[in-house]
C-alpha cells in the first residue's frame, strides 16, 4: 500500500517473495519509483518502462473507484502494481 505522495506504507513477506525483492530497499517510506527499479534490478521490470508505468497507476489511482476513508480521514485506494 502506497501514500498520497506514492511512498510504501506497507506490504507483507508475500510480496517480497512474489517479485524477489530486497528488505534492505523495500520498507515503509520507499518512494514508488524506487520500487520498480528495485523490480527492474532483478529483472522483474523493463527499466523503459518504469516512467510510463508508474504515471499511469498514479493516474489510476486518482480515478480509483475502489476508496476507504479512515477515522483520521486518510484515504486508500486500490489499483493493480
Amino acid at each position: 500500500m502506497f501514500d498520497a505522495s506514492a511512498h510504501l506504507l506497507v506490504f507483507n513477506q508475500r510480496y517480497i517473495d512474489l517479485f524477489g525483492l530486497s528488505r534492505k530497499i523495500i520498507k515503509p517510506g520507499c518512494p514508488l519509483r524506487d520500487v520498480l527499479y528495485h523490480r527492474v534490478s532483478t529483472g522483474g521490470f523493463s527499466a523503459d518502462e518504469v516512467e510510463t508505468y508508474m504515471a499511469s497507476v498514479l493516474a489510476a489511482c486518482a480515478k480509483a473507484r475502489h476508496s476507504a476513508r479512515s477515522r483520521n480521514c486518510r484515504m486508500a485506494a486500490s489499483f493493480p502494481l
